[in-house]
C-alpha cells in the first residue's frame, strides 16, 4: 500500500489536508497514522514523521489533554502558553483535596486537572452560547476565549494542601489583629472563612506575574482584568456592559450553578469512589441567556437540584469527614509551628513568594535539621548551597524558633502514621437555633474555654483544660443556607423565550396534563386553553404557571422526514409527495467535502447537505385528504386558507395515511 492509497482509503486526496484529519480524528493515537507511518518508513520518511508535524501543528493551534471526565479538552495557543510556564505547572504538586488521602488513598489528584477540566466545561459552556446567541447577545470569539482563560487560572492562587493553607492564613490575619490576650493557641472556634484572604483575589495577581516574568503573548493587561472579574464572579462598575451572562460560568454568584463546580464534583467523585452524580453535560447543552443571566430548560429542574445534592453528599462523606477533619487540625498546627521557626509564610501574599510554596513544604520541614541548619541533614550532613541557603526558606534557628520546629516535626511524624487527633464528640446544632438566626449569636461562646468550662469531672478525674481542646465548625448545605438551592436559578419554557421565570418545589411534584389524541394544531391549542381554564375554575385566580409548557405551533414548515422514511413516502406515493412540495432530505456529505466545510473555529464537519427532491401529490392522496377536510367556513378550513395552501395541496396532517402504510 502507498501513501496515496492510505488517502484514497480515508477519502483525502491532499497532503494539506491530512495533517488536518490527523489533528482533528487521531490525535496521534489512530490507526491512520499508524499505516501512515509504516508507509512513510518504508518510502524513506522518518518513523513517526506525521506524529511530529501533527505535535507542531497543535503547538501554534492548540492542544488536547487527556482527562478523567467527560471528552479530551482542547485549549488554544494562548491557553498552552499560559500552562507551559513554571508558575502554572506548581499546581501540579497541590493537592485537590488536601489530607483527603489519609481516607481515601486515591485521592491524590492536582488542582492542575482540575483547572485543566474547569478550562474546558468554561470554554464549551461559552462556545454553546456563541453558537446559540452570538447575534442576538452580540457576542465575540474573544469572550469564548477568556472564559476559557478564566477556567483555567481560577485556582492559580492556591498554596500549599488547597483550602487548607487558605485557613492557615486567615487564621495568621485574626492572630495578627486581636488582642495578644486572646484564647490558648488552638483553643478558639475555627468556622469556614473569617478572614480576608482568598485564593481568588491571587489567582488575578499570579496570573499577572507570570504573563510579565515569562513574556507570555495573546495575554494582554485587559484579557488579565477581565480573568479577574470572571474569577470573582461579578464585573467591575460600567465593565462588560450588556455580558453579565458571561460572569455565571466560571463562579456564579447569582445561584450556584458553575463549571467549577460541574468539575470538581465529577473528579473528586471519581478519585474517591464515590457515586453522587451523573453527566452534566446536559445542563450545559440546555442553556441559554434570558434576560441579564444563563437559564435553563424548565425539564433540567430535577438534575440541577442532583448538582446540588451531589454538593451535599461529597461534603457530608467527603469534604466534612471526622478523619479528614482531623488530619487538616493536625496540619494547621504543623503549619503554625514550623512557620513561627521558618517564616515561609512571610511575604506569601505575594505572587512570586507564593509560587514557591506547594506540597513539598512539608518534606521541606519534615527534613530541616535543627542541629545543623542544613537541609536534608538527617540524610547527608552537607552544607546548603549558597544559592539556597541565601534563599528566604532559609535561615539559623535561636532556642525558641528550634522549639516549635521540633514540635512541628514530631506532629508531623503522627501524621504520617496516621495518628491523628481523636474525635471527642459531635453533635448537630438544632433546625431551629439554625433558622431563626440564634446561632450567629451563640457561634461566638462556641469556644474550647466554653466547652472545658462545661466539664464537670464525671467522677473521672480528669482535668480538662482549654489547650487540650480543639473545637470546629463545618457548614454543610446547598450553597444557599437552608433554602432551597434552586430558588435563585432561571428557567425557561422554549428556546424562543427572552425573559426566564423562577420554579418553585411545589410545581414540579404534581403535574396536571392534558393529551389530545388527534395531530392537528388547533385541537392542541384548545387543549392547552381547556387546561388552563380548568386552572381558573379550581385554583381561582392565581392559577399557576403551566409545569409542562404545550409546544408552540411551528411558524416554519412541518419538520423534515428522514432519509429512509422519505424514500418509503415515495415508494408509496409511486414517487410523488403526499404534501405537494419538494422535501428536503439531508444527504451527508463526501468527506473531503465535509472537512473543507468545517467551520474553522471549532475545526468540526459541517455534517450534511439539504438536497430538494421533486415530487407532487398523486390523485389518491389527495382524494384521501378530500374526505380528512373540514367544512367551508370551520376553523380548520379558514386555518388552511389562512396558512397559505392551495385547494390541490394537502395539510400536514394528511401525511398520516402514508405513513400508516409506510409502517405496515
Amino acid at each position: 500500500m502507498t501513501l496515496q492509497a492510505i488517502r484514497q482509503k480515508y477519502g483525502i486526496n491532499d497532503a494539506g489536508l491530512l495533517q488536518d484529519v490527523l489533528l482533528t480524528w487521531c490525535c496521534g493515537c489512530c490507526t491512520l497514522i499508524q499505516e501512515y507511518n509504516e508507509i512513510g518508513a518504508r518510502e524513506g520518511l522518518k518513523d513517526g514523521a506525521v506524529l511530529g508535524d501533527v505535535k507542531a501543528a497543535a503547538g501554534t493551534t492548540g492542544k488536547e489533554f487527556k482527562k478523567y471526565t467527560e471528552v479530551r479538552p482542547w485549549l488554544d495557543a494562548a491557553c498552552i502558553c499560559v500552562v507551559d510556564t513554571p508558575q502554572y505547572q506548581r499546581l501540579r504538586g497541590i493537592k485537590q483535596l488536601g489530607t483527603a488521602f489519609l481516607v481515601f488513598p486515591q485521592a491524590v489528584h492536582t488542582r492542575f486537572e482540575h483547572s485543566l477540566g474547569t478550562a474546558w466545561l468554561a470554554q464549551e459552556q461559552a462556545d454553546h452560547l456563541y453558537d446559540r446567541q452570538r447575534d442576538e447577545l452580540d457576542m465575540e470569539a474573544e469572550d469564548v476565549r477568556v472564559v476559557a482563560l478564566a477556567g483555567l487560572t481560577h485556582d492559580l492562587g492556591h498554596g500549599p494542601f488547597s483550602h487548607t493553607w487558605e485557613e492557615f492564613m486567615r487564621r495568621k490575619e485574626r492572630a495578627a489583629t486581636s488582642a495578644a490576650g486572646g484564647a490558648e493557641a488552638g483553643g478558639s472556634a475555627q468556622p469556614e472563612g473569617g478572614g480576608s484572604w482568598s485564593h481568588e483575589a491571587m489567582s488575578s495577581r499570579v496570573l499577572e506575574y507570570l504573563v510579565d516574568r515569562d513574556h507570555v503573548e495573546g495575554v494582554s493587561g485587559e484579557d488579565i482584568r477581565r480573568v479577574s472579574d470572571l474569577v470573582r464572579g461579578e464585573p467591575r462598575p460600567h465593565s462588560d456592559v450588556g455580558r453579565r451572562y458571561l460572569y455565571d460560568i466560571v463562579h456564579n454568584k447569582t445561584c450556584g450553578v458553575e463549571v467549577d463546580k460541574m468539575d470538581y464534583l465529577q473528579r473528586d467523585a471519581l478519585m474517591c469512589g464515590v457515586t453522587v452524580c451523573r453527566d452534566f453535560k446536559r445542563l450545559r447543552e440546555l442553556s441559554k441567556v434570558v434576560g441579564e443571566h444563563i437559564g435553563f430548560r424548565w425539564s433540567e429542574y430535577g438534575l440541577l437540584l442532583e448538582l446540588f445534592h451531589a454538593r451535599e453528599y461529597l461534603h457530608r462523606t467527603v469534604y466534612a469527614h471526622r478523619a479528614i477533619k482531623a488530619g487538616e487540625l493536625m496540619l494547621l498546627d504543623i503549619l503554625a509551628e514550623a512557620d513561627a521557626a521558618l517564616g515561609f509564610s512571610e511575604g506569601a501574599d505575594q505572587p512570586q513568594r507564593l509560587c514557591r510554596l506547594k506540597d513539598s513544604l512539608l518534606d521541606y520541614i519534615e527534613d530541616y535539621d535543627i542541629d545543623t541548619g542544613c537541609l536534608y541533614g538527617r540524610i547527608k550532613a552537607a552544607p546548603l548551597p549558597a544559592a539556597v541557603a541565601a534563599a528566604p526558606l532559609s535561615r539559623c534557628l535561636d532556642g525558641g524558633c528550634e522549639s516549635r520546629l521540633a514540635a512541628a516535626q514530631a506532629l508531623l511524624r503522627r501524621l504520617r502514621r496516621r495518628d491523628l487527633y481523636r474525635l471527642g464528640g459531635q453533635v448537630n446544632v438544632p433546625l431551629g437555633i439554625l433558622m431563626d438566626g440564634r446561632w450567629q449569636r451563640m457561634a461566638a461562646e462556641f469556644t474550647a474555654e466554653e466547652v472545658a468550662s462545661c466539664y464537670d469531672g464525671g467522677g473521672a478525674g480528669v482535668s480538662l483544660r482549654p489547650r487540650d481542646l480543639i473545637v470546629s465548625q463545618t457548614k454543610i448545605d446547598f450553597t444557599r443556607g437552608g433554602s432551597n438551592p434552586l430558588d435563585k436559578v432561571l428557567f425557561f419554557d422554549h428556546w424562543s423565550d427572552t425573559e426566564g421565570r423562577y420554579i418553585q418545589p411545589n410545581q414540579v411534584e404534581r403535574i396536571l396534563r392534558v393529551y389530545t389524541r388527534h395531530r392537528d394544531a388547533a385541537l392542541e391549542a384548545a387543549a392547552g386553553a381547556a387546561l388552563e381554564g380548568w386552572c381558573r375554575r379550581h385554583f381561582g385566580c392565581g392559577a399557576p404557571a403551566m409545569a409542562s409548557p404545550a409546544k408552540s405551533p411551528p411558524s416554519s414548515p412541518p419538520p423534515q422526514l428522514r432519509p429512509r422514511t422519505a424514500a418509503k413516502a415515495a415508494a408509496v406515493t409511486g414517487g410523488d409527495s403526499p404534501l405537494g412540495r419538494p422535501l428536503l432530505v439531508p444527504l451527508p456529505l463526501p468527506r473531503e467535502e465535509a472537512v473543507r466545510a468545517a467551520d474553522p473555529r471549532r475545526g468540526s464537519p459541517a455534517g450534511h447537505a439539504a438536497v430538494p427532491l421533486a415530487v407532487t401529490s398523486t390523485p389518491e392522496a389527495t382524494a384521501d385528504a378530500a374526505r380528512h377536510e373540514a367544512a367551508p367556513g370551520t376553523a380548520a378550513a379558514a386555518a388552511s386558507k389562512a396558512s397559505g395552501q392551495d385547494e390541490g395541496l394537502l395539510p400536514p396532517q394528511s401525511l398520516e395515511p402514508v405513513l400508516a402504510k409506510m409502517e405496515v
